[in-house]
């Protein structure tokens, strides 16, 4: 990834996963299309950029993190 497309996908990434801005808005905020936003968004959860977790307060088996 090149470093202007990574520093789209951070910006991206913040401003859908922090901001909760929709794909719309950071598409006319970036000045490109809905598209191009959700592979920006792919490509920071491929490259690391994000990390979703999620947790199942139900789960007490020997993988669970307590």
């Amino acid at each position: 990834m090149t470093p202007s497309r990574h520093s789209d996908a951070l910006r991206a990434a913040q401003m859908y996963y922090l901001q909760d801005l929709t794909m719309d808005a950071i598409a006319r905020e970036l000045q490109t299309s809905r598209s191009t936003v959700s592979r920006l968004l792919s490509a920071a959860r491929d490259t690391g950029l994000v990390q979703i977790q999620i947790r199942n307060p139900l789960d007490t088996g020997p993988n669970s993190k307590a």
